[in-house]
């Protein structure tokens, strides 16, 4: 399956050249290329408001760049540094993946609740690594979210230890963040912007990680006593 698709992707990339011809093609090609190209200026640096990935988190604290507020938080001076430390964020969240797909590859997973804690990180770090991801991009992370009630809705008597007390805290804040609430309708612009400028939707993502990791199915399974 992964062969095939791959050939139908390289298909639709070349089949083109033969109606528009070859060098119009690979014009076409070449500027794609470079909107997509992650190591683009403007896809790392994105420190105006709503951008709330990898990249508009480690670009408001790094860059020496103002911004759209009076706020600094800048410590690093050059673009290619900061841009090293944004791929390297990237990958290693790509790295920690390997943490939730311990299922064989090419193999049905059996565990219905543990494929779904997979599939819900892959849905999790989309809106993090890639770019220009404003805060409904992170929609994404509701399948996360619907794991993690179940989770402590099916085990909230069976657990009430200090960490466990400590990582449901966390949730509970992380889902505060989330809530509409937090518009400029309710805080006003000012407190909103703030907000914004802080990347609180994204530290409250990554925060998320943590509970996710803690919250394994084989932790649930623990709890409830099933073997």
């Amino acid at each position: 399956m992964l062969g095939f698709t791959l050939l139908i992707f390289l298909a639709l990339l070349i089949l083109p050249r033969v109606f528009i011809g070859f060098d119009y093609n690979f014009f076409l090609l070449k500027n794609w290329f470079l909107l997509i190209n992650p190591n683009n200026f403007e896809l790392v640096v994105e420190v105006p408001l709503g951008f709330h990935d990898l990249a508009g988190l480690l670009s408001v604290y790094l860059m020496p760049a103002d911004g759209e507020l009076p706020y600094k938080q800048n410590f690093v001076k050059t673009f290619s540094t900061v841009n090293a430390i944004v791929d390297i964020v990237r990958i290693e969240f790509l790295v920690l993946s390997l943490y939730f797909f311990q299922s064989r590859p090419f193999v049905k997973e059996p565990n219905r609740l543990k494929s779904f804690w997979e599939i819900s990180y892959c849905c999790f770090i989309i809106p993090l690594i890639m770019p220009h991801q404003n805060k409904y991009g992170f929609l994404l992370c509701c399948p996360l979210v619907c794991y993690l009630l179940y989770f402590y809705l099916a085990t909230f008597k069976k657990a009430l230890s200090q960490t466990y007390t400590f990582i449901f805290i966390i949730f509970v804040i992380d889902m505060i963040v989330y809530l509409p609430l937090n518009g400029s309708d309710i805080l006003g612009w000012k407190f909103y912007s703030i907000g914004q400028h802080l990347r609180l939707v994204s530290f409250a993502t990554l925060l998320l990680i943590l509970v996710a990791i803690y919250c394994s199915p084989k932790k649930f399974y623990k709890l409830i006593k099933v073997s």
